[in-house]
């Protein structure tokens, strides 16, 4: 009986072996379809691309195999950023249709990845394709225009094209500054902590910022993207009472300097720290808003309406007077600053000023300064006529190269001044604009040859671009005729080139 059992499981075994040889050496006895016959769509037409920042991009992939009742499918579009490591990239959504509409308003510099997905409702199969996308800047070169209207704010761009883009800040981030316009500064190695989607602060290093000032709210944006960096509170390491930013400067290595309130705040260079001004520098609670940078903007330059005095101070140290030296005395002194503007293209610190002697009221003098740390930076006195009409301007402006010429302009009538000799100075009228429009800036463009001049008329601005005679060395108009002039809606302050 026990080797009748053994034969049995014998058996068994020998029959349990022959099935597993049988199924590994199957050779296929089944009808498989083929992945292309199960779902046989195609998707073409798409290919890695690079777009530009806030434009509508349009796709239409060539697909075959689908059936004419489109209903039996979904379609998706959706984007997650390239090659990002320490948290899961998030997918984007941004279509639901065969062909794709969405305006691009990923960071430039962005790899991320695109895919369109068919999937058959019934069974679930899909079919898609991938490629690449990358965002590039269209502020990278043009004029941007600050201005703004019912106390609002904001930065309009003008392409070299001519095509003008209003409220760039608030297109992009939903907000504007309060307040009157007052400047725009482009700032490189510039340092910034940012909020990853992880939630982890990182630090970003030599990012290219601009820094936008009203009279009553400043705010850091990068300059590719137009995305809010920092708003007035995160702009200090412990904010002013008193919101009145009234010049910016942006020195070497990452520095820069402010003047809010009359007082002065840095941000000190060659240290990898979190952008941020720090405290109001003792010296003169009343600086003249006008910041003088001398070479590499080690120091800043102020000068104290309290005091009457120049003073200068580096990010790191508070404001103490110039030494005097030899010279015309340039502490405690018997003027009063009725205009100072930096004139340098570069970080030479050359400045023009126009002051009033306190105890002769009728003598006025323009005054050229060359700072340098800690030294006296007035170079000439130089005595004005008392009936001259630069006395009288509303706006003056700047040729950066000219060494004896500046801009003024009354209404809209533009004039340039001519430092002279014995024989006096120089009052030559450029240009008179329409009846109604009030000249609100001028200055020579320190990266092209021509003068930039803006108006502003029933809260709509113009900017006219005038060629400069002597490939712009000369103070005189080349042309009569305006090279170009641009408009947009709101009230213009200052406009910068790019």
């Amino acid at each position: 009986m026990k080797n009748k059992n053994k034969n049995i499981l014998r058996l068994i075994a020998l029959a349990c072996i022959s099935c597993m040889y049988a199924c590994v050496n199957d050779k296929g006895n089944y009808d498989y379809i083929p992945k292309e016959g199960l779902f046989p769509v195609e998707i073409t037409g798409l290919k890695d691309s690079s777009f530009l920042l806030r434009t509508t991009v349009e796709l239409h992939p060539t697909i075959k195999g689908l059936d004419e009742d489109l209903s039996k499918y979904d379609f998706l579009w959706y984007t997650y950023p390239e090659g990002v490591s320490g948290y899961a990239p998030q997918r984007d959504t941004i279509g639901h249709s065969p062909d794709l509409s969405f305006v691009i308003t990923y960071p430039p510099g962005e790899t991320r990845v695109l895919i369109f997905e068919i999937k058959e409702k019934r069974t679930g199969v899909m079919a898609n394709q991938k490629v690449r996308i990358t965002t590039s800047s269209i502020f990278s070169r043009g004029w941007f225009v600050v201005n703004d209207l019912s106390d609002q704010t904001d930065v309009d761009f003008i392409t070299p094209s001519g095509e003008v883009s209003e409220d760039v800040i608030s297109q992009a981030n939903g907000q504007k500054l309060e307040g009157k316009g007052v400047k725009i500064l482009l700032h490189s190695s510039y340092y910034h902590d940012k909020l990853m989607p992880d939630g982890k602060l990182t630090r970003l290093s030599n990012q290219v910022v601009f820094h936008v000032l009203s009279d009553r709210d400043m705010k850091t944006v990068n300059a590719s993207s137009m995305e809010v960096y920092k708003n007035w509170e995160d702009e200090f390491f412990t904010p002013p009472a008193v919101r009145k930013p009234q010049d910016v400067f942006a020195g070497a290595f990452g520095g820069a300097f402010l003047i809010n309130d009359g007082k002065l705040h840095a941000i000190m260079g060659m240290m990898s720290g979190p952008g941020k001004f720090g405290y109001a520098k003792l010296g003169d609670p009343d600086l003249y808003p006008c910041i003088v940078i001398d070479d590499y903007a080690w120091d800043a330059v102020v000068f104290g309406r309290t005091t009457s005095s120049f003073l200068s101070g580096g990010s790191g140290a508070e404001l103490a007077n110039v030494v005097s030296g030899s010279g015309i005395q340039a502490v405690n002194m018997d003027y009063d600053m009725l205009w100072m503007q930096l004139r340098s293209s570069s970080y030479l610190a050359l400045a023009w000023a126009i002051m009033q002697s306190k105890s002769l009221p009728t003598e006025y003098y323009l005054v050229d300064i060359d700072a340098y740390g800690t030294y006296n930076p007035i170079v000439e006195f130089h005595l004005l006529n008392p009936a001259a009409r630069v006395l009288a301007a509303d706006v003056y402006g700047i040729h950066q190269e000219h060494t004896a010429a500046f801009y003024f302009a009354k209404g809209n009538l533009l004039s340039y001044f001519q430092k002279g000799d014995s024989l006096g100075d120089d009052e030559v009228d450029l240009y008179t604009f329409p009846a109604g429009e009030t000249i609100s800036y001028v200055g020579k463009n320190s990266t092209t040859t021509n003068l930039e001049v803006l108006t502003n008329s029933g809260n709509t601005w113009k900017l006219y671009i005038f060629s400069l005679a002597g490939n712009g060395q000369y103070a005189y108009l080349a042309d009569n005729t305006p090279l170009a002039v641009y408009s947009g809606n709101g009230n213009a302050r200052f406009v910068l080139y790019r």
